[in-house]
């Protein structure tokens, strides 16, 4: 009996440890904060073995613990360190792998048959921020990766915190779910020398839109 106890004591501090991915509950709002080891899932609170940083005025998390955050298959979400090449692969919610490079700044998007597995189809998108490898981890831009799963992002600028919610928990969202950033534009020539901050939208259900409005305000920076 004692030893049945301990066994049930022990499953039950093994689960209150798990990532986002093993657990039970759909994901509905994550947190990471740079420079902490700790985040959030659904409340709980978890603990990194690394932690996440602010570079080029993004967020980047630890592929291991935002691929779990999530939902992210974690048997088939990979790193190969031969090609540099990243892969989160969903198959609960959607039947879609992303894929990512460290250094290249192309996301993309394969949209898979959820019997086969075979590619219906795909989108390519190109980030202002690259996956970087540090310290023998790979770390990637945090909105970049969940906004391609259909995630909204925030900035947390009191707290310091990047806010993650799932579709159906826009509501909870401060602002709906839209935010605005801003994305640096360099340019050099012999007689122009430019270093500007351009307003960036993100977090909009119409991406399509969103990528329409983001391109008008560069056209309108540049002219």
């Amino acid at each position: 009996m004692k030893k049945l106890i301990l066994l049930i004591g022990a499953l039950i501090f093994a689960a209150t440890m798990l990532p986002g991915s093993l657990l039970a509950a759909p994901v509905e709002k994550v947190v990471f904060q740079p420079g902490s080891n700790k985040y959030i899932i659904n409340g709980p609170e978890f603990t990194m073995d690394a932690v996440p940083f602010i570079f080029g005025g993004r967020t980047y998390v630890p592929l291991r613990f935002l691929a779990s955050a999530l939902g992210a298959e974690e048997g088939l979400t990979e790193w190969d360190k031969s090609t540099g090449m990243v892969r989160f692969a969903f198959r609960s919610d959607s039947f879609m792998d992303i894929i990512l490079q460290t250094g290249q700044h192309n996301l993309t998007i394969n949209y898979l048959d959820a019997g086969s597995n075979e590619i219906l189809s795909s989108e390519t998108i190109a980030m202002d921020a690259v996956p970087v490898l540090r310290n023998g981890r790979v770390y990637l831009p945090a909105r970049w990766v969940a906004e391609a799963h259909g995630f909204i992002t925030e900035w947390d600028s009191v707290n310091q915190k990047v806010l993650i919610y799932a579709p159906t928990d826009i509501k909870e969202s401060p602002t709906g779910g839209v935010s605005v950033d801003t994305r640096q534009v360099k340019i050099a020539t012999n007689w122009l020398n430019l270093d500007m901050q351009i307003p960036v939208i993100s977090g909009m259900t119409n991406k399509a839109l969103q990528e329409k409005i983001n391109k008008e305000i560069m056209d309108k920076a540049m002219h």
